[in-house]
């Protein structure tokens, strides 16, 4: 018994002293949340910029509008924080396709009527 003590005794105090154990217990994790948080940290301002971009246009100019087409009549109202000016309503696709090749809306999208029972 005296001799698996000292071999305990022998291993904790060799393996503490090493430098590859501390390294690997402190600085490693250490390195890991630092990369995590610090892409976190940078994906997060990234997608803030890209939201005012969107919403105020870029560098001063006005943003392109998106439209869309609800044959389903699902949408009532927009949410908060979207402006009105942002989001057009159309009739029907050639008039959101004459609006696209003039250049005032950057795209828009067609919501079927069967959309609810569909899905697509």
């Amino acid at each position: 018994m005296r001799n698996v003590v000292l071999v305990i005794k022998h291993e904790i105090l060799t393996t503490l002293g090493k430098p590859a154990f501390w390294l690997t217990t402190f600085v490693l994790p250490a390195l890991v949340m630092a990369f995590s948080f610090g892409a976190q940290f940078l994906g997060t301002k990234v997608l803030e910029e890209s939201e005012a971009e969107v919403l105020s246009g870029a560098e001063g100019e006005s943003p392109l509008a998106i439209g869309y087409i609800d044959r389903a009549d699902l949408i009532e109202t927009l949410p908060p924080g979207i402006p009105e000016a942002l989001m057009v309503s159309f009739p029907d696709e050639a008039a959101a396709q004459a609006e696209m090749e003039a250049g005032k809306l950057r795209e828009y999208y067609v919501i079927p009527a069967d959309y609810i029972e569909s899905g697509e």
